[in-house]
């Protein structure tokens, strides 16, 4: 019977330790240090994820869109993550939104040698003079003389 004396105020101190519901995109659910839940649950279209910070290492999780924003969407007080290709930006007037990554444009150059070959033939003529023996008047060392008469004639 003492045991139910101490229920109500087991209740009350219990009640008073509940976390409330998430009131907006961005609120704080979970705190990473000690893993106390703050909030929950979170908007529609949100959830509790860690934030990863810009040293890549995550933090407090926050309410985020449960779709990845698209370029031009707030992206300002940790409410979500940009789509690929586009980056969380600070517009300059306080904010920041999603905006498209730059383009990079590539440029190939193709350059095309051209060989020719020359192919140059050089023909060589010979040209043999054959020399008429010398008349010595008439004799002819291989023969005597002349054709007519003298030794070897006819």
């Amino acid at each position: 019977l003492k045991m139910l004396r101490f229920a109500p105020l087991i209740l009350l101190v219990g009640s008073a330790y509940s976390q409330s519901a998430c009131s907006a995109p961005g609120d704080l659910c979970l705190q990473a240090s000690n893993g106390n839940t703050v909030c929950s649950p979170c908007p529609g279209g949100y959830e509790c994820r860690p934030w990863i910070g810009s040293s890549g290492n995550p933090g407090n999780s926050h309410c985020q869109s449960i779709t990845c924003l698209a370029v031009g969407d707030s992206c300002a007080n940790r409410v979500g993550v940009c789509c690929t290709g586009s980056t969380c930006t600070a517009d300059g007037n306080g904010g920041r939104n999603c905006v498209a990554d730059p383009t990079t444009t590539t440029t190939t150059t193709t350059t095309t040698t051209t060989t020719t070959t020359t192919t140059t033939t050089t023909t060589a003529t010979t040209t043999t003079t054959t020399k008429k023996p010398c008349n010595w008047g008439g004799w002819k060392p291989w023969g005597g003389w002349g054709h007519h008469g003298g030794w070897g004639g006819h």
